[in-house]
């Protein structure tokens, strides 16, 4: 069996380095993002390192945060206007259910 303990550790090094105060960003020097954020859980799941709960609920109402009332879709304040993006596509893989304090891996 291949140790891959090394990869998971730079993988968790890498996500440091993209955290910001208020959650993740793909390009930090940019402030967080729906992107980065969406990133890092998929990663953190992935290599099942979940964050505790509170940090969960955190990251997930910030991601709120990027979610247009009206639409329910992800606008990236950088796109030109009136152009809008979905996070979906970043999440399709899998959605986390948050319920009761579980947190579990479901397939669409």
């Amino acid at each position: 069996m291949i140790n891959i303990e090394p990869i998971i550790e730079k993988v968790k090094k890498s996500l440091d380095c993209h955290r910001t105060e208020t959650g993740y960003a793909r390009y930090p020097e940019k402030g967080d993002n729906e992107y980065g954020i969406a990133d890092a859980l998929n990663i953190m799941f992935t290599i099942d390192d979940i964050p505790k709960r509170s940090e969960l609920d955190l990251l997930t109402e910030r991601l709120k945060d990027f979610q247009s009332p009206e639409t329910g879709l992800f606008a990236l304040n950088c796109l030109i206007k009136n152009r809008k993006t979905a996070v979906f596509k970043k999440l399709y893989a899998f959605k986390i259910e948050v319920n009761s304090g579980v947190v579990t891996k479901s397939e669409l």
